[in-house]
């Protein structure tokens, strides 16, 4: 049974192995928030395999060497992105991607990576707190796919109200959604009528 496990993760470390070691790069890539230095080399048919989005971008010959930028990301959340598209759910544990969940949450609804977007998604409930819950809120807001990730910011948001109403971010967060913020205040005077006893 030990050696069946080492050889499963063996054959799993395969791809991490040809990212490490930018094993005959085919494509550059280069992040779209950043001033476009210090490509990430990777290959076109994992990237290719991982996403319909980014097979579209490369070249139709695939022999030439092309750059290519991927947009919502500086470098470091791009290097993320690339080792995920390698090595998929083992950097879920990865201090990188929760620091930068909310890029690569936005990269994997671009590039219609759904694994890395349940991930992001997971990382983003995890890391609620009051500096961030208004746009988590907001980014979930018109997506039915986001469901949870929506409700979950909407009660936190809604538990903390008393914190985040006097923050600078709410009162720009009220000018961009309004109906949103009529949603919010009608679950707090629903919760407020059970609160206080009727006279």
């Amino acid at each position: 049974m030990a050696d069946h496990q080492r050889n499963m993760d063996l054959f799993h470390d395969g791809l991490a192995k040809i990212f490490k070691e930018q094993w005959h790069p085919d494509v550059l890539c280069l992040a779209g928030e950043d001033d476009h230095e210090d490509p990430i080399p990777a290959n076109k048919v994992i990237l290719g395999a991982r996403s319909d989005e980014l097979r579209e971008l490369f070249d139709g010959d695939g022999k030439k060497k092309e750059t290519i930028i991927l947009y919502g990301m500086n470098h470091e959340a791009l290097e993320v992105f690339i080792e995920f598209m390698y090595v998929g759910n083992s950097i879920q544990y990865s201090e990188k991607l929760k620091k930068h969940a909310r890029s690569l949450y936005f990269a994997a609804n671009l590039y219609s990576i759904p694994l890395l977007r349940d991930l992001c998604r997971y990382q983003l409930m995890s890391s609620l707190n009051i500096g961030n819950a208004l746009d988590i809120l907001e980014i979930s807001k018109d997506d039915p796919r986001e469901k949870t990730l929506h409700d979950e910011a909407r009660c936190y948001v809604i538990r903390h109200m008393k914190e985040i109403a006097f923050t600078r971010e709410f009162n720009s967060f009220v000018k961009r959604n309004t109906s949103l913020t009529v949603e919010l205040i009608r679950v707090l005077a629903i919760r407020g009528d059970r609160t206080y006893p009727k006279r």
